[in-house]
């Protein structure tokens, strides 16, 4: 069994995800920088060059590869979950927690690191937050399918004891 961690960008799933593999003893996969490492390339150049649409079908690519392998967390892209094949995917092969964080708090994680984003890159900064609070209504639903919903919003150590405490549950 695999453990996906979703959610919006700078939700801590990468974070979170380290800390849980090492917890857990299992092996960590950042699906973004698995990317990097595959494409020779950062997301935000492939972007600019490919365009989003050619990035979900790598994306995808690669998700299924790890999909298809086990004892792994896993650190999905803020969109991974938006196309359905790779939620299917995840729902079917491991359990999907959506690390919930409020609009606020994602956009003030996300100024420092805003160049890096290809999303948010042109977004003027004062807009920063109205836009991740639109484009997460944009998404929700996606995130919404996940088997359980971690509160994000708290030190990695308590979202890792809440993920933890839910896989025991079941």
């Amino acid at each position: 069994m695999n453990i996906y961690l979703t959610g919006y960008m700078a939700s801590g799933k990468s974070t979170v995800g380290k800390a849980l593999a090492a917890r857990l003893g299992m092996d960590f996969c950042d699906l973004d920088d698995l990317f990097v490492q595959r494409s020779g390339r950062q997301i935000a150049d492939f972007f600019a060059a490919e365009g989003e649409e050619s990035f979900r079908d790598k994306e995808a690519e690669l998700l299924a590869e790890i999909a298809a392998q086990t004892n792994f967390v896993v650190s999905t892209g803020g969109g991974t979950p938006c196309r359905e094949q790779n939620l299917r995917l995840m729902l079917d092969s491991g359990k999907v927690f959506f690390l919930d964080v409020p609009p606020d708090e994602l956009a003030r994680r996300l100024l420092p690191e805003k160049e890096q984003r290809p999303l948010i890159r042109n977004v003027e900064e004062d807009e920063l937050e109205s836009f991740v609070q639109s484009h997460l209504i944009e998404r929700i639903d996606c995130y919404r399918r996940a088997h359980f919903k971690v509160s994000a919003n708290q030190p990695t150590e308590k979202v890792v004891d809440a993920i933890v405490d839910l896989l025991t549950r079941r």
